[in-house]
């Protein structure tokens, strides 16, 4: 398998007052040309999905065989639920 891609560090915050992403040292790193503010924050979104991504394919690889590991895929199922409802526009 190949080494990831680097990206700029997250979390990403979304601006929806000057339509721009900023990465987690306050870094302009995109900005936001869409009649959707919803793209913006999928956008800003989008190191916090990976990282559950990562979590969930780990887990379904390996199995959750230990309470410990359970509880690691409960709490990114969990994770993965409020992210959505974010997305979702519910918070």
């Amino acid at each position: 398998m190949s080494e990831p891609l680097q990206h700029s560090p997250g979390p990403f915050t979304f601006h929806r007052n000057g339509w721009y992403i900023e990465d987690s040292e306050g870094n302009p790193i995109a900005e936001v040309n869409s009649a959707f503010p919803g793209d913006g924050q999928i956008f800003a979104a989008a190191p916090d999905m990976l990282r559950l991504l990562r979590v969930l394919s780990e887990m379904s690889e390996s199995g959750a065989d230990t309470k410990d590991e359970w509880y690691v895929w409960r709490d990114a199922m969990h994770e993965s639920k409020a992210l959505i409802a974010r997305l979702d526009g519910a918070e």
